[in-house]
């Protein structure tokens, strides 16, 4: 099941991983409730303002709990929410952010927040996915930096990279010269992906989100 949250702060449960894709950021959605849903595997996936709603549901215990993993879009905590996560599961998480976004850009690795053209403040994309990094047992040697593993969706997309501090003896491949080239092929519980975009959600970032979900799943096989 995928909960989509836009920025309406409205919910949309889906009983699969398709959708109906739109380029607005102010559409809304039923509430469709189900018995046959495996409340194990529910995703939450928001774009703007909806991304902010899903970082939230994942830092409150009220909700935490409800979710497999999440996917926040073009999105993140205002500055004084760099907090964890609401619960004691792990609770994977992938942000994809725009360059060229003013409204609520990624930030660059030093700072601790981003100030937008509008003037409010959000947390720098690269101290939430430490901040979630660590919750997880990640090790981030270097907050100011670049996480030093890159992670590559299947459905990937050459205007986009993605990194993370998470890693483990699994995560790690080589090159067809036995060259460790610190690739995760695993699924690392915190991914800042960046690509060159402004505030806006082409089709290959929920592509993206759902890779991510579907390699959870995958995971537990």
């Amino acid at each position: 099941m995928l909960i989509r949250s836009t920025p309406s702060l409205s919910l949309s449960l889906s009983l699969s991983l398709s959708h109906t894709h739109t380029h607005t950021h102010t559409h809304t959605y039923l509430i469709i409730v189900s018995p046959t849903v495996d409340k194990s595997l529910i995703f939450v996936y928001g774009e703007s303002n909806g991304g902010m709603l899903t970082w939230s549901m994942g830092q409150d215990e009220r909700t935490a709990d409800m979710f497999k993993a999440m996917a926040a879009i073009i999105s993140r905590p205002h500055h004084d929410h760099n907090i964890k996560k609401a619960t004691k599961n792990n609770l994977p998480v992938i942000g994809i952010y725009g360059n060229q976004d003013l409204t609520i850009g990624p930030g660059n690795y030093t700072q601790d927040y981003f100030v937008s053209d509008q003037g409010y403040r959000y947390v720098a994309a690269n101290r939430m996915h430490n901040t979630w990094a660590r919750d997880h047992g990640c090790n981030v040697v270097n907050e100011n930096e670049i996480a030093p593993y890159e992670y590559i969706p299947n459905r990937n997309n050459n205007n986009i990279k993605c990194h993370t501090h998470c890693s483990t003896d699994t995560d790690i491949t080589a090159d067809d010269n036995g060259i460790n080239d610190n690739v995760s092929s695993a699924v690392p519980y915190s991914v800042d992906c960046r690509a060159d975009m402004g505030h806006v959600s082409p089709d290959f970032t929920f592509d993206i989100a759902i890779d991510y979900f579907e390699k959870i799943i995958k995971g537990q096989e």
